[in-house]
């Protein structure tokens, strides 16, 4: 199921690249606290994990994306209440989210400011 899912995300971002040939990509990908545990089941999962971040990284530079930047929330998932229905984000969680894509974006201004 994971190689499937992997495989459309690359495609996912594929065509927004075509859609969208000079912009550059923020994603949200797969954190430690995402893949917690031990085990060999894990230990599958995270090399599945780091192989597909790869594959799009590598299909991105083949297909001229300006850049993909991958991002977790693991900086600030401590931070979130995930208060809201069936444990989703409240409006403190989303100003806090909003804040930390600002501060990456920020942090890449050669990137993010179209040149």
């Amino acid at each position: 199921m994971f190689d499937d899912w992997a495989r459309s995300y690359q495609a996912f971002v594929l065509d927004l690249h075509h859609r969208s040939p000079r912009a550059a990509f923020l994603l949200e990908w797969l954190g430690d606290k995402d893949i917690s545990g031990s085990g060999p089941e894990v230990d599958l999962f995270k090399k599945k994990a780091a192989a597909a971040r790869q594959a799009i990284t590598e299909m991105g530079r083949r297909n001229g994306v300006r850049a993909i930047e991958f991002v977790t929330y693991d900086s600030i998932g401590a931070k979130l209440e995930q208060s809201g229905c069936a444990h989703h984000d409240n409006l403190k969680d989303h100003r806090i989210t909003a804040d930390w894509i600002e501060r990456i974006i920020d942090g890449h201004p050669g990137i993010w400011d179209g040149k």
